[in-house]
């Protein structure tokens, strides 16, 4: 590189330039921006001024004009500012950027930005490219956990230039070609840590020893493996990172294990037909991040009198494909897991379990499979949804009930009775709801992937079908243009919160988003989405469910799938009012003792139901401020979202997911 001020160039300007011409050998040139504004140890202004990559060095009319352009760039012309000149690199294999330690926090990480895709060397510092966004984090600490020998040289080099530079607070900007040469482009001192906590790193290291062993207990005892007998993913299955968030306070994570993962998912499975496994617990959590344990989840999608070996076998597979392709996560239910019969089983079957079974077992497995979903489907023809949507309708009786009183009597009895009748009349109903949802959209897909319908057809259907939510939507324009009244509004919707399971998160009832005036546009015309199948249609259905052994007709199969998505719907709406409710009561009780919806965040809901019964404030206090502590470090821990090994602790990819859009719209920004 060569690096120069305004006052030299100004005086010296063609020696300058043919200093670049005669001692930068590559072809190609980037003038950058090296303002006495920048990478100061009070401010970065990182990419404020200008810098032009892939200037040709024999062309000396662009070198003084892009110089010029440079320096005009910083607006101050003060002399002693500067302008560095390197050679421009082609051979780029991944760019990016590193940070030595957390910006926000001063965590132990290097965090790695970077781009493996387009072979440019800006697309991260300008955010140009699709591909800018990949980032890796590598716990600083860490021990021989890097496989990829391209990270491992990134690594090797950035200590080295701590070590050079004497500061393990750096921001670097690097290159790596094709055959792991490492290029420094740039590298400044991190400006500012906002929170920068001195014991971070003893913390960290105590923290991953303490969390290996309880880890060790999923991992293979008999050859010592790193790699757990299960894959842990926020998003498959009963999804912790939408319902509760990726990094959760433990009131919300104690009320989504009591109410729905400890075991309600699983005797729900058991009463449709499906196996249910030995251990129950579906959800665990590591550093207040919550996981669904995939191994119990796949054991519950298979019919409950398939053999042992035979389930051994397919759910091996299944956890095998999971840790081969972990950005299928959120798909587990459609690319990954068989959860019911489809008229495209032997397809599935191919395609999901690989040659895994032999002929005698895949003929087994489609016939549970059949026996289980016929017997939901010959059900519903028979009785509809009434078994489960009744005790749905008791909850709402009971909620109505015993808020009739407009006073809020809380004692211990009230709080476990209307949890308990959460479970029984609410969450237990809604999981074989959910189910059967999942169910009729399986058959729906399989019924466009051999072509019995078109996509559009589906998309008319699935958006004809009215749901709570195309409810809210009317009421909404109802509302918007006065034709009901904001208590009328408020009564039926105002125990929904954004955050269902999370206290600090307001009811709409509470909510100052439906005060004042509404400057809402017109969102929602029922009238539009109305859709009926040709009668032509309806016949290829019936052929293809006497085919299947299907013993219904294609109007009980429309009105199983309609009921069946607005039924999950409209269950999980009423539940829901419950949870709001037992939240309100605790926040209404606790207020009364000057503990605010933050503090009751950090207890579990065995230390609030232990308070009422105890009256202990001393000690309900002092585990506030421990969890509160505990949880302000913890969640500083970085985890990926999906793992399946020890090493994921200490080297965390971003998940590049698809992502599932509910539109076919398009956004680009």
């Amino acid at each position: 590189l060569i690096y120069f001020s305004l006052k030299e160039w100004k005086k010296n300007r063609n020696n300058l330039v043919r200093n670049i011409k005669k001692n930068l050998k590559s072809k190609y040139i980037i003038i950058r921006s090296s303002s006495l504004e920048e990478d100061s140890k009070k401010i970065s202004n990182a990419g404020k001024y200008l810098s032009i990559n892939n200037i040709e060095t024999n062309q000396i009319g662009k070198i003084i004009l892009n110089v010029n352009r440079v320096f005009k760039s910083y607006g101050n012309l003060r002399s002693n500012n500067q302008v560095i000149v390197q050679e421009s690199i082609k051979n780029i294999s991944m760019s990016g950027v590193v940070f030595t330690h957390e910006l926000e926090n001063g965590a132990p990480y290097y965090a790695i930005n970077y781009d493996d895709q387009t072979f440019l060397t800006d697309t991260v510092t300008s955010g140009t490219s699709e591909y800018s966004n990949r980032t890796l984090y590598i716990y600083r600490n860490q021990k021989n956990q890097l496989k990829s020998k391209r990270f491992k040289k990134l690594i090797e080099c950035i200590k080295d230039l701590e070590l050079r530079l004497n500061s393990k607070y750096l921001d670097i900007e690097f290159g790596i070609t094709k055959n792991l040469k490492c290029f420094l482009f740039q590298v400044r001192p991190i400006t500012v840590i906002k929170n920068k906590d001195k014991n971070l790193e003893k913390y960290f290291e105590n923290a991953f020893k303490n969390k290996k062993k309880k880890l060790s207990f999923f991992t293979n005892k008999k050859n010592s493996s790193l790699t757990f007998n299960t894959v842990f993913g926020q998003m498959p299955d009963w999804n912790p990172a939408e319902m509760i968030g990726k990094t959760s306070k433990p009131l919300a994570i104690s009320l989504y294990k009591n109410l729905i993962t400890n075991n309600v998912w699983s005797e729900a499975r058991k009463d449709l037909g499906y196996y249910k496994p030995l251990k129950t617990n579906l959800m665990e959590t590591f550093f207040y991040q919550p996981y669904i344990n995939t191994k119990l989840s796949f054991e519950s999608f298979t019919p409950k009198n398939i053999s042992k070996n035979l389930r051994i076998k397919i759910v091996n597979h299944w956890l095998d494909k999971l840790r081969k392709y972990p950005h299928l996560h959120d798909k587990v239910e459609f690319d990954i897991a068989i959860t019911c019969y489809s008229f495209d089983i032997d397809e599935k079957i191919r395609n999901l379990l690989n040659n895994k079974i032999n002929k005698k077992e895949k003929k087994i497995l489609i016939k549970e499979y059949l026996k289980l979903t016929n017997k939901i489907l010959l059900n519903y023809s028979l009785k509809g949804l009434k078994n489960e949507l009744t005790k749905i309708e008791k909850l709402k009786i009971f909620q109505n009930e015993i808020y009739k009183n407009k006073k809020l009597n809380i004692n211990i009895e009230d709080i476990k009775k209307e949890i308990n009748l959460c479970k029984r009349l609410g969450t237990k109903p809604f999981s074989k709801l959910a189910r059967y949802g999942f169910i009729a959209e399986t058959l729906l897909k399989s019924l466009v992937n051999k072509n019995i319908l078109s996509s559009l057809e589906l998309k008319k259907f699935l958006l004809s079908i009215k749901t709570i939510a195309s409810e809210l939507s009317y009421d909404l324009e109802k509302l918007r243009s006065k034709n009901v009244s904001k208590q009328f509004f408020l009564k039926k919707y105002g125990h929904l919160r954004p955050g269902t399971y999370d206290i600090c998160s307001k009811r709409y009832d509470e909510s100052s988003l439906f005060r004042g005036k509404f400057n809402l546009k017109k969102n929602y015309n029922p009238k539009k989405n109305v859709y009926f199948f040709k009668k032509e249609t309806l016949n290829k259905i019936n052929l293809i469910l006497n085919k299947n052994s299907i013993n219904i007709k294609s109007n009980d199969l429309i009105g199983f799938i309609k009921d069946s998505i607005k039924a999950r719907e409209y269950s999980k709406f009423i539940f829901t009012k419950s949870i709001s409710n037992i939240l309100k009561k605790f926040q209404f009780y606790f207020k009364k003792i000057n503990l605010s919806r933050d503090d009751l965040s950090y207890l579990n809901l065995e230390d609030l139901i232990d308070f009422l019964e105890n009256k202990n404030l001393k000690k309900i206090k002092n585990k506030i401020l421990k969890n509160k502590e505990i949880y302000k470090k913890d969640s500083l821990i970085r985890l990926p979202l999906v793992f399946s090994d020890l090493s994921s602790l200490e080297v965390i990819p971003f998940q590049i997911n698809s992502p599932n859009f509910i539109t076919n719209k398009k956004v680009v920004g």
